[in-house]
């Protein structure tokens, strides 16, 4: 996202304190008590299995990356004919998951459970398929000589400030080592 933000707001920022503070880990979300019994990221291919994938901050073809280290085009293959929704942003996605007609698994990143943890279970992917998106904090130009935005991102960088974002669904190294 913050290169995004760059290329939109580039001299708007001080890309000198663009600083990644979490991240959050990719994971396979399913409805509560995993009716399915999804347990790893290759079940997502069986016959059936509907899932749907986001296409945007940092998730765009995420899904893609993640088949590609399990196997290839042959697994991209099996799982693009079982993906029923892509959604255009996550609000969207929510509305999606909790219809009738709700897919079985979403590929997301981890933050959406953390963000709404009665709405789903999640599934850890196996070591090797994990694939991180990070938060980066930046001040802007003028944000730098105001107090509040120091402040802020003083605050953002503190244990406090790590314990909101890991109630949330983020860490702070890697796969699920804060937890």
């Amino acid at each position: 996202m913050m290169t995004d933000f760059v290329n939109q707001f580039g001299a708007q920022i001080d890309q000198a304190t663009i600083d990644p503070l979490f991240v959050r880990v990719a994971t396979i979300l399913v409805h509560p008590g995993n009716p399915l019994k999804i347990k790893r990221f290759v079940d997502l291919t069986r016959p059936g299995v509907r899932v749907m994938i986001v296409q945007v901050w940092g998730q765009t073809s995420l899904w893609e990356d993640i088949a590609d280290r399990f196997g290839g085009v042959a697994i991209i293959r099996a799982l693009r004919r079982n993906i029923v929704a892509f959604e255009p942003d996550t609000a969207t996605a929510h509305q999606v998951w909790n219809s009738p007609c709700a897919p079985d698994a979403w590929i997301a990143l981890y933050s959406e459970h953390g963000a709404n943890p009665t709405e789903s279970d999640a599934i850890r992917l196996e070591p090797g398929l994990e694939i991180v998106r990070d938060a980066d904090i930046a001040l802007t130009i003028a944000g730098k000589s105001k107090p509040v935005a120091v402040l802020f991102d003083k605050f953002v960088h503190s244990d406090e400030g790590f314990a909101i974002f890991k109630r949330w669904g983020w860490c702070s190294r890697c796969f699920h080592e804060d937890e």
